[in-house]
């Protein structure tokens, strides 16, 4: 089965941002940001090695830097988004599994985000590995912070 993968990014990046107290295309992009935001998180594909936990499904890692001139502005969203990918009614907050999550898709031109009515994605299962840490600073002189996590999905609908 064909997935597309930025399609589930995007998708993914808007669960993300609800509980996290932020928003898709201003503070939260998804393979890049426009590098004019003030503090900027970037979702995107990482080459890290996938757990074998769920095999049977599609898997990607994925890894969210937090880019911006304020370190601890730059942590707090870091660990923000970092818990939205929690279970909220979990008493041990441990991440979140059998997530559905709305469906998003660019349009035509690739540049608007539209909800897909067609599809929803299931997160099966996600696998966090340490909590956001800061990197250093960019060729910018921007503080970076970030995470890595692992998502197990497929297509719901």
């Amino acid at each position: 089965m064909v997935y597309n993968i930025t399609n589930m990014m995007l998708s993914l990046a808007y669960a993300m941002a609800t509980p996290s107290g932020c928003t898709v295309g201003t503070e939260l992009f998804v393979h890049e940001s426009p590098g004019t935001a003030a503090i900027a998180a970037v979702l995107r594909d990482w080459g890290g090695p996938t757990p074998n936990e769920l095999n049977r499904v599609p898997a990607a890692s994925m890894q969210c830097m937090v880019t911006g001139m304020n370190a601890t502005a730059g942590l707090d969203l870091a660990y923000r988004l970092y818990e939205s990918l929690h279970n909220p009614d979990d008493v041990d907050a441990r991440p979140r599994s059998n997530w559905i999550i709305t469906g998003k898709k660019l349009d035509v031109n690739g540049t608007l985000v539209n909800d897909d009515v067609v599809l929803t994605w299931l997160i099966h299962s996600l696998a966090l590995d340490a909590p956001p840490g800061a990197i250093g600073r960019d060729d910018a002189g921007r503080w970076e912070t970030s995470f890595n996590f692992h998502v197990y999905f497929s297509k719901a609908s």
